[in-house]
Formats: C-alpha cells, structure tokens, sequence
C-alpha cells in the first residue's frame, strides 16, 4: 500500500508537471501567435507605404515630364520668336539706312542745285520718324524677349512673374 501511495503521489506529481507544462505551452502559443499578428501588421504597413512612396514617384516622374516638355515647347517658341524678331529688327535698320542714304542725297542734291520744288523735307522727315519708330519697337520686343529667356523655364506649378514695367521703360528708351 505504501507503494501505492508513493506510485499515487509520483503520478500526481507528473500530472501536475504535464499540466504545468500544458499551461505554459498554451501560453507560449498566446504569446507567439500575438507577435506573429503584430509582424504580419507592420509588415502589411510597410509594404503599403512602398506602395505609396513607388505612386508618389511615379506622379513626381511624370509630372516633371510634362514640364520638361512643356519647357521645350516654350523654348522653341521663344527661339522662334527670337529669330522672327532679329530678322524684323534688321529689316527695319536697313530700311533705316537705306532712307537716310536718301535723304542725304536729297540734302545734297537740294543744296547744289537749290530745288526746293523737287525735295520735301518734311515728308521724309516722317518717313525716316516711322522707320524709326518702328525700329524702336521691335527693339522694345527684342528686350522683353530677352528678359523672359533670361529668367528661365517656368514650373507648370507656379505663376510667370509679371514682365517690370522698368524692363519696358528701359527698352522704350533706347
């Protein structure tokens, strides 16, 4: 009987043991299926935030795309217009030269043989004023040209600056 007790209390105690050991395996389990929620959580949120940054830098990709090639088109408007306005200006100079070549020999040719009939001065004083006039504008529109190559491609994301109606003045004078 004595054995038995021994045989009783040795099972009790591995019964005690094996549930011992249950209730920690049970709470390993707990505690390793909550870290696995957690890793599986912050892994869905770091991928979605690699999904969010691979969008973000693909609209920046594309939005610096249509900028670039709306700089391009910007710059060969203004080389087109550069080219347009040079060729303008050096037309309205020669036209500028060819009349003050005309009047000075009209003034020559007034004062050798004193044909006042023949010559009218003030005709061509207005004549040579509008060439002049118009070779001041297209110098005008040769500097506002220049002033905004000058400043540079402008962001589709910002407003052009206003051209300094100092700018203007500046060009009208000369």
């Amino acid at each position: 009987q004595e054995r038995d007790e021994v045989y009783g209390s040795e099972v009790a105690a591995a019964a005690t043991a094996l549930q011992a050991a249950e209730a920690h395996s049970l709470q390993t389990i707990t505690d390793l299926t909550k870290e696995t929620m957690a890793l599986t959580h912050e892994t869905e949120e770091t991928e979605q935030m690699g999904r969010d940054q691979r969008e973000e830098a693909s609209r920046r990709r594309a939005q610096a795309e249509a900028d670039l090639r709306m700089i391009s088109a910007r710059r060969r408007a203004n080389i087109e217009v550069t080219s347009r306005l040079k060729r303008e200006v050096k037309t309205a100079t020669s036209a500028n030269d060819h009349l003050e070549h005309r009047l000075s020999r009209a003034l020559e040719s007034h004062a050798s043989k004193h044909a006042a009939a023949e010559f009218d001065r003030d005709a061509m004083a207005r004549e040579r004023d509008s060439v002049k006039r118009t070779l001041n504008q297209m110098k005008e529109r040769m500097a506002l040209v220049l002033e905004i190559e000058e400043r540079g491609p402008v962001s589709s994301r910002t407003r052009p600056r206003p051209i300094s109606t100092s700018a203007r003045g500046s060009a009208r004078g000369s």
